[in-house]
């Protein structure tokens, strides 16, 4: 009873239901813990309190018929339990696909970094195997800004699926910093304009250290890049 009162007191804050469908809700979490299935009938008999098995049975079926629970608000709820909640945040978008026996589960996950962990915010079912597209990451960071706004956004992290200059270029636009992981072939534009591969612009620099915080000691400076003449390893 004392977790499930505690739990009550999380809800309420980041919900803002009336008390009884907080309390059903608290005692199904709970519930799901115990019996370790979705089924509602295996899970009425784990529910709490003096009614019948047949009326707690009704009971979870009135409360998954009755309302949705929109991305929006479960966002907001995930975020309050938080304790950096206030921002601005570390933002990460990552695939992850597995299968659950022969079905393809593919989603595209768009979370907050908290003590160097992801914390799932906001994810979209991909209906199709393989990477995302343009249209899909534009659509996931647009739920986000619409929930929490640009300015509790540092900056975003992905790995080197996300690029794409229509995608970048959105990114930009928003106002929306990145830090992406890219092919160490990748072929950039340096300070004259010429196109070189990107470990020549950047194997000046030790780990964790931005451009601008200047080279690394007894290093030279490959912004022309020249300087650079041992490749580095994959």
């Amino acid at each position: 009873m004392d977790g499930i009162r505690e739990l009550k007191g999380v809800l309420e804050q980041g919900l803002g239901w009336h008390g009884a469908r907080i309390d059903l809700l608290a005692r199904l979490i709970c519930a799901l813990f115990q019996v370790k299935t979705v089924n509602l009938a295996q899970l009425a008999t784990a529910l709490s309190g003096r009614a019948r098995l047949e009326a707690h049975y009704q009971r979870l079926q009135r409360f998954f018929r009755g309302f949705d629970l929109d991305d929006a608000t479960l966002a907001r709820l995930r975020v309050s339990l938080l304790p950096a909640e206030a921002g601005p945040w570390v933002l990460t978008l990552d695939r992850t696909p597995w299968q659950f026996g022969r079905v393809d589960i593919n989603l595209l996950v768009l979370g907050i970094v908290w003590r160097g962990v992801t914390w799932p915010v906001l994810w979209t079912v991909l209906e199709k195997r393989g990477n995302s597209n343009t249209a899909e990451r534009i659509a996931s960071m647009e739920r986000f800004l619409a929930v929490f706004g640009r300015e509790r956004i540092a900056h975003l992290l992905a790995d080197r699926e996300f690029v794409g200059r229509a995608w970048l270029g959105y990114l930009q636009a928003q106002g929306i910093g990145f830090r992406l992981r890219i092919e160490q072939d990748t072929r950039i534009a340096n300070a004259q304009g010429r196109p070189v591969p990107a470990w020549r612009l950047f194997c000046d620099l030790t780990p964790q250290t931005p451009r601008g915080a200047g080279p690394a000691p007894g290093v030279g400076p490959a912004a022309g890049g020249g300087r650079c003449e041992a490749r580095p390893g994959r």
